[in-house]
């Protein structure tokens, strides 16, 4: 039997008090455990419950893209030739794509 300030506290107390001890160690020390509140709770600010809060809401997005649709690749141009689609300003590499699609659509055309 443990004694706290002369008072005798068997295991049955702890436990009730603080929940089941991990060892003896914490047993007679008899800290509060932490896996749960201690707080009191406020009868005019009770605790939420998942009743009062209600349903989940979903944000809607864009969401996954069904298929990736391009490839990250290193290429090695022309200085002129980069400085030529950076001037056009923003979205030059799709502008580049734009460009070298239309040449692979004129080679298999044979024109």
């Amino acid at each position: 039997m443990t004694t706290w300030d002369g008072f005798p506290i068997t295991r049955e107390d702890i436990r009730e008090r603080y929940g089941e001890p991990r060892s003896m160690k914490s047993a007679t020390t008899l800290k509060p455990s932490n896996r749960t509140s201690r707080k009191p709770v406020d009868p005019d600010n009770p605790p939420w419950t998942e009743a009062m809060l209600g349903p989940g809401r979903t944000r809607a997005g864009r969401g996954a893209s069904p298929k990736a649709t391009k490839v990250t690749a290193t290429i090695r141009l022309d200085r002129d030739v980069i400085e030529h689609f950076r001037a056009g300003g923003r979205d030059y590499q799709a502008r580049m794509s734009k460009v070298l699609r239309d040449a692979i659509r004129r080679e298999r055309s044979g024109a």
